[in-house]
């Protein structure tokens, strides 16, 4: 697992410096991308409950707050709907509905 680790954070860190470069916070964001692969190597590499314990801990207060904006997005989305025509309400209802789809890994676009 550590093999795959490195490889997918280190192709996310190299597409990322393109991708950030205008950004005037991109050395917040690389320090959170790289303390974010450091924990997912603490969580692979652990060899007790404990250490993997608090990798997971760490990681699901990453992933609840991301979803939290997650969150405060869509109210944003769905409270300018009935300014917008219905064609593009059921463009943005399918991309959310396969966003979320393929974030919760179901089926269909689960690795």
């Amino acid at each position: 697992m550590l093999i795959p680790v490195l490889i997918v954070s280190s192709l996310v860190h190299i597409y990322s410096i393109s991708y950030m470069s205008h950004d005037p916070h991109n050395q917040r964001f690389f320090s959170y991308l790289s303390l974010f692969t450091f924990m997912m190597i603490i969580l692979v590499t652990g060899n007790n409950y404990l250490v993997m314990f608090v990798a997971a801990n760490q990681s699901s207060l990453s992933a609840l707050l991301t979803n939290r904006v997650g969150d405060c997005l869509l109210t944003v989305v769905f409270a300018l709907a009935p300014y917008y025509n219905e064609t593009i309400i059921t463009i943005i209802g399918i991309c959310l509905l396969i966003g979320a789809t393929a974030k919760s890994s179901q089926v269909g676009l689960h690795i």
